[in-house]
C-alpha cells in the first residue's frame, strides 16, 4: 500500500486504501493475506477476469 500510494503521489496512504483500494478489491484487486487485511506485510494484486 506504501509502494502505491508513493506512485500516485498521495501522502495519506489510509486515506487513499479507503477510497481507491477498497472500492477495487474483489473486482480488480485481491488480497495476497485474507486471513490478516491490516498486515504490514499486505500486497494487492490484479485479477484478470475473462469475459
Amino acid at each position: 500500500m506504501q509502494e502505491i500510494a508513493q506512485e500516485l503521489g498521495f501522502s495519506n496512504r489510509y486515506k487513499m486504501k479507503r477510497k481507491y483500494i477498497n472500492p477495487l478489491l474483489g473486482d480488480v484487486l485481491q488480497m495476497t493475506s485474507v486471513e490478516s487485511k491490516n498486515a504490514p506485510t499486505q500486497k494487492y494484486v490484479v485479477i484478470s477476469k475473462s469475459l
